[in-house]
């Protein structure tokens, strides 16, 4: 990066060198607790530190043993939890975790420090992103709030329940109060949500935000020159090209916002192609070798219209009601005022935020018309997006009713209130850390793991019971015949139905189980508690005809390797 190019970044560092500084140690310092308490080694295994890393943490220590322990030949050799399956998931955290790993770090470390680092990059690029819209370090800071404590009006819920009780009695909040589960809707508050338990998208998140201000500034800094301008268009246009295999519900986001956006600049379109011609090749490269021909579900992606509300209008506002609450009106009210706001015909800066915003509507009409994934709720991510950029919107409304003489500030900070009321009860209950620990692995299952890796072939594949944070994935980095069917439909497989109920057949032995192993080319089949009470494993039957080469006081691992002979 050219001298000149650190100078001005250099000096925006010191004129916000406040701001930043209190963004850091309030929401820096918040974050860096909860990460630090989200995955825990104890002496009898590994904990997690809230129930959805539970769920969401085994698919990626999973995947960083794959980078951390086998040879970089082997690394995209299979689907860990599909046996056969083209691995398509974004794998690009996972491996610097396992990298570092590698590099003798240990797996908590190598997989909280870079969380943490993640998440304070994004915090400076939310930071530097509202602050070059707004031109305002409080409005700023106001927006940062707004994403922390977001989560709807769910609030309203806890205060009924308050008061059934008498408000004379301490009532801690000790449920969600976010949660609609009949529409898909899993979690309110995005820390809790997303920033914590979804280390792809906290990677893809911190990533993309910088992408947004580094392509403004090429578009608009009035001090750069066009080479300056070319490198940063090239550099943000390389890193949106790396997002196949780090986030693809960011990417998705930044072609729509930034398409939008660019329509602002056509005159300019020699100088866009700096950063589309980078961006698109790069993309294109990295969705044709490692996603494309994986996903086999044709209807992974669906139209679907008014997302889970279906389309009656006012379903969809009453679940966007439930969802946001007092945002999205304000969020209309705040585009309505940017849009009215008169600019130059020749300004075209101005003009430009106009189109930004409305790029951020128009992801948000799509994430209303068409499900990304099977599991509508993996939608939430582009509604996160969303979120991120009418808060632009909100907090120009909030100022305008701020200005307002005599209500005006009581007003705006009653709607701060009714915004943040919610997500600040959500905080409140991730705080206890103490009580949302859960084990993750027990220390016999990491033992065991450790012994798989260390006896079995780096690509055989495992029959085991169908879970998400089985040993053999987790600690054997081993392929197994199939994992968490959820997950599996999710990642577009499309027989995982099948596959389970053979999974059962093969656990029972005999010619019929012997058949679908060949099918399958299993390699060892795993025998612990979960086999012989979930899938009715017949221990006796592996006993009499397979050799063992791992047993410990409950697990067994059996050599069926034969058959494929």
């Amino acid at each position: 990066m050219p001298n000149s190019i650190n100078k001005l970044f250099r000096a925006w560092l010191y004129r916000h060198r406040r701001p930043l500084t209190v963004v850091f140690l309030t929401f820096g310092t918040f974050l860096l607790f909860l990460f630090s308490h989200t995955l825990v080694m104890k002496p009898d295994g590994l904990y997690a530190g809230h129930p959805n890393v539970w769920s969401d943490w085994a698919i990626h220590i999973t995947l960083g043993q794959i980078f951390a322990t086998k040879a970089p030949a082997d690394w995209f050799a299979y689907h860990p939890y599909y046996a056969g399956g083209k691995l398509t998931y974004a794998f690009g955290t996972n491996m610097i975790s396992g990298l570092l790993m590698r590099a003798g770090w240990s797996l908590t470390d190598a997989f909280l420090l870079p969380s943490m680092a993640y998440a304070l990059l994004f915090l400076a690029g939310m930071y530097a992103f509202y602050q070059q819209f707004t031109k305002s370090p409080k409005m700023a800071l106001v927006a940062i709030t707004l994403f922390f404590f977001t989560a709807g009006p769910g609030a309203w819920g806890y205060l009924q329940e308050w008061s059934a009780v008498g408000f004379g009695t301490p009532f801690p909040p000790m449920r969600d109060y976010t949660r609609i589960e009949t529409k898909s809707w899993l979690a309110g508050n995005f820390v809790t949500a997303e920033i914590i338990p979804q280390r792809a998208f906290l990677l893809g998140l911190a990533l993309s935000i910088w992408i947004l201000v580094a392509y403004w500034q090429a578009m608009n800094h009035p001090l750069l020159t066009e080479r300056q301008r070319r490198i940063l268009l090239v550099g943000s246009g390389l890193t949106v090209g790396i997002l196949p295999v780090v986030h693809m519900h960011s990417l998705i986001a930044l072609a729509v916002v930034l398409g939008i956006t660019s329509l602002a600049y056509v005159k300019e379109w020699k100088r866009l192609l700096w950063f589309v011609l980078p961006a698109g090749t790069l993309s294109a490269a990295m969705y044709l070798h490692f996603v494309s021909g994986g996903i086999q579900n044709p209807q992974f992606i669906r139209l679907m219209i008014g997302w889970t509300a279906g389309a009656d209008l006012f379903a969809w506002l009453h679940l966007w009601w439930s969802i946001w609450g007092l945002y999205l009106p304000l969020a209309v009210a705040g585009s309505v005022m940017i849009w009215r706001a008169p600019a130059h015909a020749k300004n075209t800066t101005a003009q430009a935020q106009k189109y930004l915003l409305a790029g951020f509507w128009t992801l948000f009409a799509i994430a209303n018309i068409i499900c990304f994934q099977p599991i509508e709720w993996d939608n939430s991510k582009l509604f996160t997006w969303v979120y991120i950029g009418l808060s632009i919107a909100v907090v120009t409304a909030l100022r305008k009713i701020f200005s307002y003489p005599k209500v005006g500030v009581f007003l705006a900070g009653a709607l701060l209130i009714g915004l943040t009321a919610t997500g600040s009860l959500e905080i409140y209950r991730l705080l206890q850390t103490d009580q949302n620990q859960s084990k993750l692995s027990d220390i016999s299952e990491i033992e065991v793991g450790e012994m798989i890796r260390k006896r079995t072939e780096p690509r055989a594949v495992f029959l085991t019971e169908p879970t998400h944070n089985h040993a053999v994935l987790m600690w054997g980095a081993r392929s197994v015949v199939m994992g968490y069917p959820g997950w599996v439909w999710n990642y577009g497989f499309t027989d995982y139905i099948a596959r389970q109920a053979d999974i059962m057949t093969m656990y029972q032995g005999g010619p019929a189980a012997e058949e679908l192993l060949r099918k399958y080319h299993v390699s060892y089949v795993y025998m612990g508690p979960g086999e012989i009470v979930n899938e009715r494993g017949n221990e006796t039957y592996f006993a009499s005809r397979f050799p063992v080469i791992i047993a410990t006081q409950s697990i067994r691992v059996y050599d069926v390797r034969s058959l494929q002979k």
